[in-house]
């Protein structure tokens, strides 16, 4: 992913995508509001030909197989969402005892 803020939440974001998520590249210059066509094709070039694109493109697809997994039945999605439904019942159900 080319990573070009402009606005809000963005910057967190491309700081995600970059840094924690690894599959991204950062567009130099957006901070002055100006990415020369040079960097944008060096960056496309990157990511579509370089060793580093290589990587990024098999994290992403490593990235696809775990997020498909965790939305199987006994995926961790399922579980954290079934276990959060779980507490919230409980929950429910002390709030109601207490206030008897």
């Amino acid at each position: 992913m080319l990573c070009w803020t402009f606005y809000a939440e963005q910057l967190m974001n491309k700081v995600f995508v970059t840094e924690g998520m690894d599959v991204g590249v950062e567009m130099e210059g957006y901070t002055t509001g100006f990415v020369k066509s040079e960097e944008v094709e060096a960056k496309v070039r990157l990511v579509m030909e370089s060793e580093e694109g290589r990587r990024i493109r098999g994290r992403v697809a490593a990235l696809k197989n775990e997020a498909i997994a965790a939305m199987q039945d006994d995926g961790s999605s399922q579980t954290s969402f079934a276990r959060f439904l779980f507490d919230a019942k409980n929950l429910h159900e002390q709030l109601a005892l207490a206030s008897e």
